[in-house]
């Protein structure tokens, strides 16, 4: 059996890990929101103003609150 993956925003990421690592068991995948990287990234490369970046939060943030 294999699944047909759909991510969204940060839903992206674990689709495409999951099919990375098994292709076996991946029909096909399709995401929204965030790029395909072959390669390790980071948001911060991401272009300014791009919306995902409003949900960041910063460590410094989170401790502040507390």
């Amino acid at each position: 059996m294999q699944a047909f993956l759909v991510g969204k925003d940060f839903g992206a990421m674990p689709a495409y890990e999951f099919a990375l690592q098994h292709p076996d068991r991946t029909r096909g995948v399709v995401c929204l929101g965030i790029p395909f990287s072959p390669v390790p990234m980071s948001l911060d490369a991401m272009p300014e103003g791009l919306y995902i970046q409003r949900w960041r939060v910063r460590s410094t943030d989170c401790i502040d609150h507390l």
